[in-house]
């Protein structure tokens, strides 16, 4: 429907998921999560003696400020909705 009755005015009121629907997007957080779990699944493939690996699996427990690294893959295996190791094996045979 047209903002106004001016016929020179091209303005139309869409919602966000008409607009979605028309350009065939994806929502931006569903976007972000894969984006999440490609990652995660990138950094599970590589070697074991990697710094991203080793600071992503970290489990000594450090009182420093700021979002611990791990809280992503905690995020991103809750999101998945199976078990921990089931996502890690999901990742190693690259289904992500």
């Amino acid at each position: 429907m047209p903002c106004s009755e001016n016929e020179d005015d091209f303005r139309y009121l869409i919602n966000n998921m008409k607009l979605l629907k028309i350009t065939k997007a994806v929502n931006i957080s569903d976007f972000f999560y894969q984006q999440q779990k490609s990652w995660i699944s990138h950094i599970v493939r590589e070697e074991n003696n990697s710094i991203t690996k080793m600071l992503l699996f970290n489990t000594v427990d450090n009182k420093k400020k700021g979002r611990p690294a791990n809280i992503i893959l905690s995020n991103v295996i809750k999101n998945a909705e199976i078990d921990k190791m089931q996502f890690f094996k999901e990742c190693l045979e690259r289904k992500f």
